[in-house]
């Protein structure tokens, strides 16, 4: 009997604290999987566009459960809108609980259109998982929302033998 495992990778939360302009806000993130996450993967945030964040090599990143990132710090890049994550340990993100990641930034000038945000996992060199996500903070449905009106769709191939 041969049982194939499809790895699958699920941004089932995603929020931010504050709409307001100019106001510092946390997002959270809530990632699931049913594989291990290995050591020195990164996780990659794009989208975020128009902040007031500067540029910052080490922007302070908690997770929960603590310690699943490289000094607790990521790559932040403000004209991409791009947050790099290594993961420091081989952490083990279940469907019961998975990881939180939690980051600040500076919301824009002015109110904007909600950006659409792509989440990738570049596991080690070879294998990145991307998981589109269209993000609206603000009064609509949030697509990958677990339990949402919009829950995100993964599609995964299934092998028959």
């Amino acid at each position: 009997l041969l049982e194939i495992v499809i790895p699958t990778i699920k941004c089932v939360k995603l929020q931010q604290s504050s709409y307001y302009p100019r106001a510092t806000k946390t997002i959270f993130a809530l990632l699931k999987a049913n594989i291990k996450i290995p050591t020195y993967s990164i996780v990659e945030f794009n989208g975020l566009i128009d902040t007031l964040s500067h540029d910052d090599q080490r922007l302070q990143i908690l997770s929960d459960p603590s310690g699943c990132f490289e000094n607790d710090s990521g790559s932040w890049r403000q004209q991409k809108g791009q947050l790099r994550i290594q993961v420091s340990s081989a952490i083990q993100c279940n469907w019961s609980s998975g990881v939180g990641i939690y980051f600040n930034l500076t919301n824009p000038a002015s109110a904007q259109q909600a950006p659409v945000i792509t989440l990738s996992i570049h596991l080690g060199e070879t294998f990145t998982y991307a998981v589109p996500l269209s993000a609206d903070f603000e009064s609509r449905p949030l697509h990958g929302r677990l339990g949402g009106s919009q829950p995100l769709f993964i599609f995964t191939p299934k092998f028959i033998t």
